[in-house]
């Protein structure tokens, strides 16, 4: 009998084995934590432990993904390594990357690419470790509007809807669908164990336009319907396991009836954008209904940067904090039984407002703003006071006591006390936003209110050099200079650390250089006034 239950003993071990090294060897082909949980409930081995709830509305099982924009000015893949386990350590599962020009594209696309893109060895290394972080990896790849990158070129140009302006694609253009086709297939093939991938396809704003578009007499809802079922329909039958994706905005004029009969809901799954305070401000609560009914799958996405200014250097927490209680409320109007799974829900990190906009609160001032999202959208239901713990504890904070959730400055004082990644650059960048704050003062003052150097002192040459020498010491315009000079190097070599050297320079050009360039045209300008000795009679003209 013994034998007997030995010997069945054996063979159970014998099985469990197999079974171990066929999930080893699976692995190999799955991209993140999220993909091993899938597996194992397909194959009958979660499924008494995943309730089924989570089949709907927001919760534990929701994704918390977070948008790396790449365009234009991509982080070293030094600062990445560092970067990625904090944000997998604090709630963080799954990355959207957004490669635009940073992609290393070959072949006949090959321009496509930036000079300073990403090399192949870059991208594998970066999608390594985020498998080996357990963090899930959706690539975003434009493939209607947002096309600049693109549509710039004098290759591609004549793809273009409008001839001027090189934003959206044209959807009649056969060889539009051929380019788009290869975009796709060089991205995917570094995506090989992807279960989504983002087509974009907000904003286009140049639609139904050209000849072509106009020749087929589409309308320009149906042209867009067109395009997108085209692309998801290649996705799938190319990747049969990866499930496209779209932002929503395009979609938010149309009738239920239209959404319905578009058979959109069939082959995409759409995300939600919306980043202002008040979510039902922006997407209309009628909407946001049809939505819950016509898609079973959604993703929302909030911002935790770049959905202000174009030109700021650190995101509104406030605005950034607000946007996310906002979401969270919205999830209250779902349905358990009814309503449709909340997928995903993403942090949009914009680098960029667009291809051809400057930068926007580049990713070291903004891990802040990221950090206190990600906790508010991990554990919604946590207390002010237990959130703003995680917060600090997030960031290395030496404390939060001085914080308030119910009104956050841009810069709250206590972050000067932290050392997360990138704080070095964080703290930099306040000291130039006082100095920002100072020029604004110098140039308005001695400008505008004070009564020597108006524009009307400077076309005459007509001013009491006293009387400016005297703004000019009392504003401490000369000292103001050398601060500046000192903190473009400081930040240079900082900034060095975490991105290309392209990057620091371009910005160094966009919120350095144009302070330098106030003080020194006012010093030149009083050089001139104050070299004159004599000045002639009322009248000047």
């Amino acid at each position: 009998m013994w034998r007997k239950h030995r010997r069945c003993l054996l063979l159970v071990i014998l099985f469990m084995t197999l079974v171990l090294v066929f999930l080893i060897v699976k692995d190999i082909h799955i991209d993140s934590t999220t993909d091993r949980r899938r597996f194992l409930e397909e194959n009958g081995m979660l499924r008494a432990t995943i309730k089924p709830e989570f089949n709907k509305g927001f919760n534990t099982e929701t994704q918390r993904v977070v948008h790396l924009d790449l365009k234009g000015a991509p982080p070293r893949l030094s600062y990445l390594k560092v970067l990625l386990p904090a944000l997998a350590a604090h709630g963080c599962d799954t990355l959207l990357i957004e490669y635009e020009d940073m992609f290393p594209y070959t072949g006949k696309i090959v321009n496509i690419s930036a000079r300073n893109s990403y090399t192949i060895k870059e991208v594998r290394e970066l999608l390594t470790q985020a498998h080996d972080l357990g963090l899930e990896v959706i690539p975003l790849v434009q493939t209607f509007g947002h096309l600049e990158h693109v549509l710039k070129l004098k290759d591609w140009s004549h793809l273009r809807e409008v001839p001027p302006y090189p934003q959206a694609i044209c959807p009649s253009n056969p060889d539009s669908f051929l380019l788009i086709q290869e975009m796709i297939s060089q991205v995917m093939a570094f995506h090989v164990g992807a279960r989504y991938i983002h087509i974009g396809a907000d904003e286009v704003f140049h639609l139904g336009i050209c000849p072509l578009c106009v020749r087929s007499n589409i309308n320009p809802t149906h042209l867009f319907i067109n395009h997108v079922l085209k692309i998801a329909q290649y996705i799938t039958e190319k990747y049969p396991n990866v499930k496209p994706i779209i932002w929503d905005d395009m979609m938010r004029s149309w009738s239920k009836e239209t959404l319905k009969n578009s058979k959109l809901s069939d082959t995409i799954e759409p995300m939600v954008w919306v980043y202002s305070r008040n979510v039902f401000e922006t997407l209309r609560y009628p909407q946001w209904r049809t939505y819950l009914d016509v898609f079973p799958k959604l993703w929302v996405a909030g911002a935790f940067k770049g959905a202000s200014k174009p030109t700021s250097v650190f995101p509104d927490l406030m605005t950034r904090y607000e946007n996310q209680r906002s979401w969270l409320g919205a999830f209250k109007t779902l349905n358990d039984k009814s309503h449709p799974q909340i997928v995903g829900y993403v942090l949009t990190g914009w680098s960029r407002h667009d291809h051809f906009s400057v930068l926007c609160e580049i990713l070291p001032a903004s891990l802040p703003s990221l950090f206190l999202n990600l906790a508010v959208i991990k554990e919604p239901d946590s207390e002010k006071s237990i959130l703003l713990k995680k917060w600090g504890k997030a960031l290395s904070c030496a404390s939060t006591q001085a914080a308030n959730l119910d009104a956050l400055p841009d810069v709250p004082e206590f972050l000067w006390y932290c050392s997360f990644p990138g704080s070095d650059l964080f703290k930099l960048l306040i000291q130039l936003s006082i100095l920002k704050s100072n020029v604004a003062t110098i140039e308005k003052t001695i400008t505008q209110n004070q009564g020597w150097m108006t524009d009307y002192n400077v076309r005459h040459n007509f001013t009491s050099p006293w009387r400016i020498i005297e703004d000019y010491t009392r504003l401490r315009v000369f000292p103001t200079l050398n601060n500046l000079n000192i903190i473009r190097k400081n930040i240079t070599t900082t900034m060095n650390k975490y991105f290309d050297f392209y990057s620091t320079n371009e910005f160094l050009q966009q919120k350095v250089l144009p302070l330098q360039n106030t003080l020194l045209n006012l010093s030149k300008t009083l050089d001139r006034l104050i070299v004159k000795t004599t000045w002639p009679r009322r009248p000047l003209s």
